[in-house]
């Protein structure tokens, strides 16, 4: 058993679970069967360890079902992608290439390159996916679907760009391409009733707080997928892929040091989507909030479900608790020095009006509803169908 400690994190909403979690994973993996790709009881293992259903169901707690499963569908298939396939051997362009130049053409064009019986089920998973986008949202929903998984991909074939020699500042950027962070904002759209019209979703402000949600995120997955991935490199000698924790570690961190540092940064970007998010909701237009909303529900529920799912403590499915972690979670900012982490993300930090405010706390008391000095964002009001369809999971 290997074992991490997080640094404290910053975890200002509590999360939510969609009430239709367990029916909704059961579906991803009938869906999975249905497309070839849980046709051996090792590749079901891997399926169920996935936790996709969890996963869909505390990203998206408050979106219909039928939109909710499709996320689930999706993260599914995009986890076995990551794991079985783009990290497979070490990662490079000359073993991943020619897998992509067959997806590629099934995402971009599903209309004229609809995969047959014969084909791998892989393929027929990503046309099943990508077909089911543009009936359940509106084209213009769909095609940033496209264009994010895309984005991914490009990432992913740089896998190879020695970024362990990047400056700070050029590797995070690479990474928010490599961990499909923008694929990941496109999924959410995706999942909202009503698209966000274009002027507010190409808006900088917009974009940049979708960023630094996003990342955050993404370096929550880098933290408890560190264990995961130390574990693959240690039985195949080969890391396999980019990761914050490891880059740090490469460039002369210890590895608890490169977990502080990690940390660091992301509680700054928490920080700075909370103040983001404060100024944009309330001159937003009903689907951007509703967007914006569920952006601040999803990095909530992205954290919760790394720290919980078999995919990062089980990675084989067959030695539960090879990794384990200990978290905690503060509800005050920690972060002192609101600067940027590196100047290759400065502009994010410049879409905001509205100075940071100091964050060390008079006193050591918890804070209560609105209590904290760096967090401006009000409380959030659910929909009236909210209560009803939505239980609160403690963190």
């Amino acid at each position: 058993m290997t074992h991490y400690t997080l640094p404290p994190l910053y975890s200002p909403v509590r999360p939510e679970l969609h009430p239709d979690a367990e029916l909704i994973q059961d579906r991803t993996t009938r869906w999975m069967r249905t497309t070839g790709l849980c046709a051996t009881p090792e590749a079901e293992r891997a399926v169920g360890n996935v936790m996709a259903g969890d996963m869909a169901a505390r990203w998206s707690p408050r979106q219909p079902r039928e939109r909710v499963q499709w996320v689930s569908d999706f993260w599914c298939l995009g986890a076995v992608l990551d794991d079985q396939r783009l990290e497979a051997g070490d990662g490079s362009p000359a073993v991943v290439g020619p897998f992509i130049g067959e997806l590629w053409p099934v995402i971009s064009d599903h209309r004229g390159h609809r995969p047959t019986d014969a084909d791998p089920p892989v393929l027929r998973g990503v046309y099943d996916i990508t077909r089911r986008a543009y009936e359940l949202s509106t084209p213009m929903q769909a095609d940033r679907y496209v264009a994010g998984f895309g984005a991914w991909l490009l990432g992913v074939l740089r896998d190879d760009a020695r970024w362990d020699r990047l400056g700070l500042g050029d590797f995070l950027r690479y990474r928010f391409g490599a961990v499909a962070a923008q694929l990941m904002l496109d999924v959410a759209n995706v999942a909202c009733v009503t698209a966000v019209p274009a002027a507010a979703w190409h808006d900088p402000k917009t974009v940049a707080a979708g960023r630094a949600a996003m990342m955050t995120a993404a370096l929550d997955n880098d933290m408890v997928s560190y264990g995961k991935e130390h574990l693959r490199a240690r039985a195949t000698g080969v890391w396999p892929g980019p990761n914050v924790v490891r880059f740090l570690e490469l460039n002369g961190h210890s590895v608890q040091d490169a977990f502080a540092r990690t940390a660091e940064i992301r509680n700054g970007l928490m920080c700075l989507w909370r103040h983001l998010l404060a100024e944009l909701l309330p001159a937003a237009d009903p689907a951007t909030a509703a967007y914006l909303r569920g952006l601040d529900l999803l990095v909530a529920g992205n954290l919760r479900h790394h720290l919980t799912s078999s995919r990062y403590h089980n990675p084989d499915g067959r030695h539960p608790h090879a990794v384990t972690f200990s978290a905690s979670f503060t509800e005050r900012c920690p972060v002192t020095d609101h600067r940027p982490p590196t100047a290759a993300l400065a502009w994010w930090w410049r879409q905001r009006e509205a100075p940071f405010h100091s964050t060390a706390p008079a006193d050591p008391a918890p804070p209560g509803p609105g209590d904290d000095p760096c967090d401006p964002v009000p409380p959030d009001a659910p929909a009236k169908d909210g209560p009803a369809t939505v239980r609160r999971r403690d963190p």
